[in-house]
């Protein structure tokens, strides 16, 4: 079979596989040393601290318009500084939030390309998937807290004491508040992302999910208490009651899904013509080395054989050529002796 043949027949097997094994493979297999992956965990990390600081000293370029968009759900307050440089301190609060939110991006793509060659071409396929969902909760988390939550625990701190005290508040305590709110909120919305993995991976079913649902139902309860930085019981509803929306959101997709190998399924046929392209060009890739190798062997034996064929050409010719010398030698012997006898 010549090459040409065999990468042919490689094709022809990866296309004809309808289970598709080959999502199982590593295909970037390396193997590394304990100290290179702390080397390259280490560069990570420095990567991801520069491009935080890198965010946050833009976003400290425009702090005072990012500190007016936070002040604007709490319409009707007097912000007092009461210490110096208090609000200097709450502007590099804000400026390292907003960083973080900023460099998120770049620290997403540093974790996935230090798991990445762990992972086989059917977990690599989820990564899109699992990113691009955990980031459109995250922000829609921060929405819902922004424009919900925050506006809501201001309006109730507002009107509770609205005939007996003025409304100025510490500029810092507020921004405090706001900020682990956003974080705690974008954090909380995570939910169904955690739910889509234990589904993907089999640890837990949608039926066990459901099973629990009032173990859910404390713990949003408690999650609420525990995230929202006030006491007031409107933010903590809200902020239990998406919990719960989401848990039962997430239920739905994983029944929708339904087990790992559901998911297997479903990721395989989105992700399919890509797959198989990775998995031929894999495959002819190493078909090719493969004949390669059968070739080298080859032309290593012929040469091994021609070698051995001058070798003994090369023996016969010096054997030949000893045969000759002694010829002549006894022959120019004989007439000697001859010459001797004459003249005798």
């Amino acid at each position: 079979m010549t090459p040409l043949d065999l990468v042919e027949s490689s094709t022809e097997e990866v296309l004809a596989d309808p289970t598709m094994e080959y999502l199982d493979d590593l295909p970037d297999d390396v193997e590394m040393s304990l100290f290179d992956h702390l080397e390259e965990l280490r560069q990570r990390i420095f990567y991801s601290l520069i491009a935080l600081v890198v965010g946050a000293v833009g976003c400290f370029l425009f702090v005072k318009p990012l500190v007016q968009l936070l002040e604007a759900p709490a319409r009707g307050v007097k912000f007092l500084q009461l210490a110096p440089g208090e609000f200097f301190f709450v502007s590099l609060k804000v400026a390292g939030y907003s960083g973080l939110l900023v460099a998120i991006p770049v620290i997403l793509y540093q974790i996935i390309q230090f798991i990445l060659p762990g992972l086989t071409r059917r977990e690599r396929q989820l990564i899109l998937p699992i990113v691009a969902g955990s980031t459109v909760l995250f922000l829609a988390g921060l929405v819902f807290a922004y424009l919900l939550l925050i506006p809501a625990a201001v309006n109730f701190f507002m009107n509770y004491g609205e005939d007996v005290v003025e409304q100025l508040w510490s500029i810092d305590r507020y921004f405090e508040f706001v900020l682990l709110l956003l974080l705690s909120t974008g954090l909380a919305f995570q939910v169904p992302v955690i739910q889509i993995l234990l589904g993907f991976f089999g640890i837990v079913s949608a039926r066990q999910m459901l099973s629990a649902w009032r173990y859910v139902l404390l713990g949003s309860a408690v999650l609420g208490a525990v995230l929202t930085p006030s006491t007031d019981p409107i933010t903590q509803t809200l902020l239990a009651g998406a919990v719960v929306g989401l848990y039962f959101g997430g239920i739905a997709m994983v029944a929708l899904l339904g087990n790992s190998e559901g998911w297997g399924k479903l990721i395989g046929a989105l992700g399919s013509p890509l797959t198989k392209v990775d998995a031929i060009a894999q495959a002819q890739s190493d078909t090719v080395t493969a004949s390669a190798n059968i070739i080298e062997e080859e032309i290593s034996q012929n040469c091994d054989s021609s070698l051995e064929d001058l070798s003994q050409i090369e023996l016969e010719n010096q054997t030949s050529q000893v045969e000759d010398t002694d010829i002549e030698n006894q022959t120019q012997i004989e007439e000697e002796q001859t010459i001797q006898l004459e003249e005798t």
